[in-house]
């Protein structure tokens, strides 16, 4: 599913990019338009699923089918149309679009409307797929607390959405100044712009969790199983009798490095500890500093120093350079051993 997510990115950025880079350069030469009016509906109508079909993925749960591809038939039929249309249309009727002058002209009366039926049908299919996305972020209100997910973020591009729905539907009247037409293409160009911004970031930071996807891991006692921290915490939320906020075990949290071990790994991050707890990474980084007063890296190198301290009192180890040791204990290297221990020293916390 992640993989699939990052496609369906990757293509969405595509399609919004065009939209917004071709209502630009229409605004400096309208003469292009008849050439690449095909292009440029196409795109304004696969970016819609495509967003649909990223959003359904973040807030897919367990018990979700997998996304239905008939959602993408509407766009592929437009294309198809599109691409026969500009060979029957009139040079004239393109470019009473252009300027959006949709005026039924006797001669041109069919292709005319056709021309203002697209522009509604396109809003019609938006405005759709708001409703949608609205329902899929909505549903996750409570499941996403149950996987201590952070998705305030859906909500920021929901209203991004419902702008740039608003701004293509003023768009569809006839404007006498030139004026508000400019404008209007601005803020559709800073709105597509905007909403590529916000998940663009919260991607990169991991602002998310595939809830659908099963990451349970071996726990540890050696037996998969959910633990009674989890098992009550899905106990409430199916009751719905209590909304338990977002919180890790703090028990089952230093367990995990005490027995695990996975700070011995030089290059552990806390992306590692994502999938293990069901938890983003702003989520497990706001426990560590709230709980143990310093950030996820001291706190692993926290355990380092721990893991040398141990290391040296073992008697096979004797007269082994430290230098060795440091590397065994997890540490990059020696000066970063050496950094932390002042740390913590100036810090005067036992270990």
């Amino acid at each position: 599913m992640v993989d699939k997510a990052k496609i369906i990115l990757v293509l969405f950025y595509i399609c919004t990019g065009g939209v917004w880079f071709l209502i630009i350069l229409f605004q400096f030469d309208w003469k292009i338009y008849p050439y690449l009016s095909s292009l440029y509906y196409t795109f304004s109508l696969l970016w819609i699923p495509l967003f649909y079909h990223f959003i359904f993925y973040i807030t897919s749960t367990a018990e979700d089918k997998d996304f239905n591809y008939i959602h993408y038939i509407v766009p592929l039929i437009f294309f198809v149309i599109l691409l026969i249309y500009p060979f029957f249309r009139p040079m004239n009727i393109s470019f009473q679009g252009v300027n959006n002058d949709i005026v039924i002209v006797p001669i041109h009366r069919k292709t005319s409307l056709w021309v203002y039926l697209l522009a509604v049908f396109r809003r019609l299919f938006m405005l759709t797929y708001g409703v949608l996305i609205f329902l899929r972020i909505k549903r996750l209100g409570f499941d996403a607390d149950k996987w201590f997910y952070s998705h305030n973020w859906l909500w920021v591009i929901m209203r991004i959405y419902i702008v740039i729905f608003i701004v293509t539907f003023l768009r569809l009247f006839d404007y006498s100044a030139a004026w508000p037409v400019i404008l209007l293409t601005v803020a559709m160009a800073i709105s597509l712009v905007l909403l590529q911004s916000v998940i663009g970031f919260n991607m990169i930071r991991g602002n998310y969790k595939f809830i659908g996807v099963n990451t349970a891991e071996e726990p540890v006692d050696g037996k998969r199983k959910y633990t009674n921290f989890q098992k009550s915490r899905y106990k409430s939320y199916n009751n719905k009798k209590l909304r338990v906020s977002i919180t890790i075990d703090r028990s089952e949290f230093e367990n995990y490095f005490r027995l695990k071990k996975p700070y011995l790994n030089s290059k552990l991050k806390i992306d590692d500890l994502v999938d293990r707890f069901n938890a983003c990474k702003n989520v497990i980084s706001s426990y560590v500093n709230n709980t143990y007063g310093m950030s996820f890296s001291w706190y692993v190198n926290h355990w380092r120093l721990k893991e040398m301290d141990r290391l040296m009192t073992l008697k096979s180890n004797k007269g082994k350079d430290v230098k060795d040791l440091v590397l065994k204990a997890g540490f990059g290297s020696y000066r970063s051993y050496m950094r932390a221990k002042a740390y913590f020293q100036d810090k005067n916390v036992s270990r």
